[in-house]
């Protein structure tokens, strides 16, 4: 499964949105969370970190939500000298040079 940042769960009818964003937040800090145009009863949540959408899903299981698409970017360029604390290695993911191996890209 490809990593993304946000999941696609139904609304239960007697649910705001806002309720349903304290809901999620439980896995996560949410950026947002939309009604989908053709599904009125089915919310976008969106997280700024994909790792609290990989809670979620495994938490509600292909019943209760599904993979959403990726919203915005999740890449970083950096200078190849650039230097990075212990503590920022803790949040990427993945580290990949550039065919020129000038630049890493850390994906977070």
């Amino acid at each position: 499964m490809a990593l993304t940042n946000s999941v696609i769960a139904p609304l239960p009818s007697a649910m705001e949105v806002d309720a349903a964003k304290v809901a999620f937040e439980s896995f996560g800090e949410v950026f947002r969370v939309k009604r989908l145009e053709k599904f009125n009863n089915f919310v976008q949540v969106i997280f700024y970190d994909v790792r609290s959408a990989a809670a979620a899903l495994k938490a509600f299981g292909e019943a209760g939500c599904i993979p959403g698409p990726q919203v915005g970017e999740r890449t970083v360029k950096l200078g190849g000298d650039d230097q990075l604390s212990t503590k920022d290695f803790q949040n990427i993911s993945e580290v990949l040079k550039s065919k020129d191996g000038t630049f890493f890209f850390g994906v977070l």
